[in-house]
């Protein structure tokens, strides 16, 4: 499959964790062959998905995430994504290896960047950067005595990113919500110092 490709082997950057591999990522599309999670969005067709990349790539920085060969993404993973893919298959049952997958996808890009698109007006926020922030709310839940069902705090990440992501974040649109969350938290632990001196 990489007949042609040694020169993308060789310099092909190999990191640690998935979060290393998004650093600067502004859109992130997930590939899956199925839904996983009714907290998920249902997946768009490779094509559909091709034009998205193909209109904020001309600007923005786009990945494209695959799983392993095994079992493909986690919920977790996909959960990042700003949109998940998959190839339609005329199966019951579809099944494609990886090397496959990236070529169907890979190839559908190429064709929608023959096509002109208008650049992308919105300045998306880093996908890193939406995950800290998400990381500062439920830190601030937290302060305020608020635990989700069995404290599990992945499982209300995933409704949170969902309720986050109906509109695309700006890197604006953090900064003002960070704002709100920060004063908040900030003036809490205010209010705690002031008790415990107070005893």
């Amino acid at each position: 499959m990489a007949h042609g490709a040694k020169d993308i082997l060789e310099n092909c950057h190999v990191v640690p964790e998935l979060k290393d591999a998004l650093e600067g990522i502004q859109y992130l599309v997930g590939t899956t062959h199925r839904r996983r999670d009714i907290r998920l969005p249902q997946p768009v067709p490779a094509r559909e998905a091709a034009q998205t990349v193909a209109t904020i790539s001309q600007d923005k920085q786009v990945a494209l995430l695959f799983g392993r060969e095994d079992f493909g993404l986690s919920t977790d993973q996909l959960s990042l994504c700003q949109l998940a893919a998959s190839v339609p298959m005329a199966t019951k049952n579809p099944s494609l290896n990886l090397a496959q997958a990236v070529q169907i996808f890979v190839y559908e890009v190429f064709v929608a960047s023959l096509d002109e698109y208008p650049p992308s007006e919105l300045d998306y926020a880093e996908v890193n950067a939406l995950e800290e922030f998400y990381g500062r709310v439920t830190r601030l839940l937290d302060k305020v005595g608020m635990s989700p069902y069995n404290r599990e705090w992945e499982t209300y990440l995933k409704s949170l990113r969902r309720v986050f992501s109906r509109a695309p974040l700006e890197s604006r649109d953090i900064a003002t919500l960070d704002m709100i969350f920060s004063t908040t938290f900030r003036y809490i632990e205010r209010l705690e110092k002031k008790l415990e001196s107070e005893q």
